[in-house]
């Protein structure tokens, strides 16, 4: 039997492995690049950045990640827990958030967005999305080069000017 922690690293470790992979559709190439964050921050466990084929960051998301080795909910939704103001706090964040489910049963990660205002925390979240299905991640990719696209660089001016 695992500890909580030996659960949610493993789980961290799957998601990791997930986004590192190459998609062999549409872009033929690897399209995020996974950094840690740590146990310490408090909302976020991965800052994901979406890189061209170069390997250079065109924006970033950020994900939470929930591991569980309990039966399926049912056939369509994995049970995990997130407290109410730890998912008003992912919520909150003023770019794209996604929170990550992982059935360690199945080495199976789901991906949700955290958009959504809930009744209460979550307890479950849908199978439709799965990190390992090629499709899903080129969606994602696109979904969040779409937000970052209409950031502008030359919008922001900054006081801390060199000379």
């Amino acid at each position: 039997m695992l500890t909580p922690d030996q659960i949610g690293r493993l789980g961290e470790l799957i998601v990791e492995i997930g986004f590192s992979r190459p998609v062999l559709g549409k872009y033929k190439r690897g399209l995020f690049r996974p950094t840690f964050l740590g146990e310490k921050y408090p909302s976020v466990d991965y800052v994901i950045d979406v890189i061209t084929a170069t390997g250079e960051t065109v924006g970033f998301f950020f994900v939470q990640v929930r591991a569980t080795m309990q039966e399926r909910v049912s056939e369509t939704r994995l049970g995990i827990k997130v407290d109410a103001d730890k998912f008003e706090r992912l919520m909150a964040l003023p770019i794209p958030t996604y929170l990550i489910g992982v059935d360690l049963t199945q080495e199976a990660a789901y991906v949700v967005a955290a958009s959504r205002p809930r009744n209460g925390g979550v307890s479950s979240i849908t199978t439709k999305f799965n990190l390992a299905e090629d499709a899903v991640r080129e969606r994602l990719y696109e979904e969040v080069c779409e937000f970052w696209s209409q950031y502008k660089k030359s919008d922001f001016q900054s006081e801390f000017h060199d000379g």
